[in-house]
């Protein structure tokens, strides 16, 4: 009795911290995706979609799956033949995002030609698409498709103990073989195959124009570029590595149970207890890996932290838009949550050097531009933002 009561406990915290965390995290990123100015970043309109499913999940899968478990909500038959299904739904939607993030990645990096005359309509259809084939797969099924929810009961002599939603199949043996090998390709075999094929094409594309650019670009400017890629390529496999680990105990349990019969006891009821909330997991550290290794997302974070902030000497530091203002011949940028100056030190020299105002970094950057003092023509321009790109990688 008092393990059952520690594991209701601790099953109850874990997923109040997920529905708390996956609310919080999720609703800042599709806040950060709509305030975004650059509306041509396809790999943004998909993670929007991921997020919005994962803020499904927390916000209606993941409590009613609680009081369902703690039997605070007892589904009347209207809510098992339709709500249970639903609640399948927004995972799949969840599995087919990630698989089309990383082909999307693959587009963008590989096939520019194709990604040029992508217009917002088909994004939107694309994304459409994700959430009917998820709901085929995964409700319809469970619709009359293959099989119902039904509601049973548990007598106990002439009184009425408890009752489940639990899944009927017709021809109860084979179409639930049929439903178990179905969901395990498609929501986990099939994407899993295609995100790792569309990271490994990634790295080869990469690779291969880094090599043919070489020769024909500023080594700062180089660097910079790989830089970013490489950034944005770890977001996605770091979020593929946690998508792969957190899906695969549910879906084997899925997969297993689907194939041979298992009497229900109590350690294997333990076993979905915990399957279940590493599977959620994924609402959480969708949005934590985002914030963590993108730059706009902490920037906006910071922004938000400091409202709460009684430092208020901070402000001047942390702006948006890059301004630059000449002061003699000290030239000073200062760029999002860091400030950097840049000191034009003689003309001769024809370097930089750059400091970060938050710590003691210091770096030495050659310009070529820097040939007369006067370096605010246009041309001069346009090549000192894209090399103030460059030493913002350096600090930011």
């Amino acid at each position: 009795m008092s393990w059952t009561f520690f594991t209701s406990i601790l099953s109850t915290s874990i997923n109040v911290f997920l529905i708390i965390v996956g609310i919080a995290g999720n609703f800042f990123i599709l806040i950060m995706i709509v305030k975004k100015k650059k509306t041509n970043d396809l790999t943004n309109y998909f993670i929007f979609n991921l997020s919005l499913a994962d803020l499904a999940i927390s916000v209606i899968v993941i409590p009613l799956s609680l009081a369902y478990t703690n039997k605070t909500w007892i589904p009347r038959e209207w809510d098992c033949f339709f709500v249970m299904p639903v609640l399948e739904h927004f995972a799949g939607v969840c599995v087919l995002t990630h698989t089309a993030i990383s082909i999307v990645r693959y587009m963008v990096v590989s096939q520019r030609k194709i990604v040029q005359v992508i217009k917002l309509k088909h994004i939107v259809f694309f994304i459409f698409l994700i959430w009917l084939i998820s709901f085929v797969i995964l409700s319809a099924t469970l619709m009359g498709g293959l099989g119902q929810f039904i509601i049973t009961h548990t007598n106990t002599g002439n009184t009425k103990n408890s009752s489940a939603c639990e899944i009927h199949f017709y021809n109860n043996r084979s179409r639930k073989i049929i439903y178990s090998i179905m969901i395990f390709l498609l929501t986990y075999v099939l994407p899993m195959v295609c995100t790792g094929f569309s990271h490994y094409q990634i790295y080869k594309v990469v690779s291969k124009n880094a090599k043919f650019i070489r020769g024909h670009v500023t080594k700062d400017l180089l660097v910079s570029r790989k830089r970013i890629s490489r950034r944005l390529n770890r977001i996605l496999l770091t979020m593929y590595i946690f998508f792969g680990s957190t899906t695969l105990p549910i879906q084997a349990l899925y997969f297993v149970t689907g194939i041979i019969n298992f009497s229900s006891n109590e350690t294997f009821n333990y076993i979905w207890q915990v399957s279940f909330p590493l599977f959620y997991l994924q609402v959480v550290t969708n949005p934590l890996v985002l914030l963590y290794m993108r730059i706009e997302y902490r920037k906006e974070l910071y922004k938000v932290s400091l409202c709460f902030s009684n430092f208020f000497n901070l402000k001047s530091r942390f702006k948006t838009n890059i301004k630059i203002k000449k002061k003699k011949q000290q030239f000073k940028a200062i760029s999002s949550n860091r400030a950097i100056k840049l000191f034009y030190l003689k003309k001769k020299k024809k370097t930089v050097q750059v400091r970060s105002l938050h710590g003691n970094k210091k770096k030495e950057i050659k310009f070529n531009f820097l040939k007369t003092e006067k370096i605010f023509n246009a041309e001069d321009k346009a090549f000192f933002h894209t090399s103030l790109d460059s030493i913002k990688e350096t600090f930011l």
